[in-house]
């Protein structure tokens, strides 16, 4: 488990090495890039009140069963296809329901993973 909090400028590029870690936690940064975390075994990512709006590289983690991405400005494309493609592979994902533009997802999208 690697635990980050406040980190500023936030980068997990010299982190991608740790290709064993299992749990990440990054919260109140300002991360926003999480295509390092897409050559780690994680099996949980908390990613709360960061900068994060892409959340492609999750799709690449086959052994992910949570993660948390709340207060982040993800991009409509992160509430449309990507989550939606988290929850049938079993992942418990957990978002805030604004998006990068500051407006709500549509409801069904909201029932499908909160």
């Amino acid at each position: 488990m690697l635990i980050l909090v406040g980190c500023d400028p936030a980068d997990l590029g010299e982190l991608s090495e740790l290709n064993r870690l299992g749990t990440l936690v990054v919260n109140d940064s300002s991360l926003n890039d999480l295509s390092p975390v897409a050559r780690m075994l994680l099996r949980a990512g908390f990613i709360p009140r960061n900068m994060v709006q892409g959340l492609d590289p999750l799709l690449r983690l086959p052994h992910l069963i949570r993660v948390d991405v709340t207060g982040n400005l993800l991009s409509e494309t992160s509430y449309q296809a990507i989550i939606p493609e988290l929850v049938p592979k079993g992942t418990s994902t957990y978002a805030a329901p604004t998006s990068s533009n500051g407006e709500s997802p549509p409801a069904c999208i909201l029932r499908q993973f909160l």
